[in-house]
């Protein structure tokens, strides 16, 4: 019997750690985690994070959205999607401009440089 094994109620079981080890949420996240690490190092030489590139990416798929918009689709938080919006203003990738409906939010839309800058990337890796 290996050390992660042992007798309950006269049935071999796992010890926890083994357990968390084999459940599919524990490998599936970890999986998540090395698959991100692994893209934000590959595309570091572009000047980008995955999180700006998540941004671009949904821009070139729904078209202009809202800061709130683009976050709920990011899965982040309100305050996150502004840091990396303002990344992104500041490199000339988006353009942020107020609602005309609503002057409380800003609308996201990609730049002729953030298409150029999103091509680039995905040619990239």
């Amino acid at each position: 019997m290996s050390k992660n094994e042992e007798y309950k109620n006269g049935e071999l079981t796992m010890d926890q750690h083994t357990a968390m080890k084999m459940s599919t949420g524990y490998l599936l996240s970890r999986a998540g985690r090395i698959i991100h690490e692994k893209f934000e190092k590959a595309i570091e030489p572009m000047g980008i994070r995955a999180r700006h590139f998540g941004l671009l990416i949904n821009l070139r798929s729904y078209g202009s959205l809202s800061q709130s918009e683009a976050a709920q689709k990011m899965s982040i938080d309100k305050s996150t999607i502004v840091a990396i919006v303002d990344d992104l203003e500041k490199w000339h990738l988006v353009e942020r401009k107020r609602n005309a409906k609503d002057r409380r939010l800003y609308d996201l839309t990609l730049t002729e440089e953030g298409i150029k800058k999103l091509h680039d990337v995905i040619n990239f890796v």
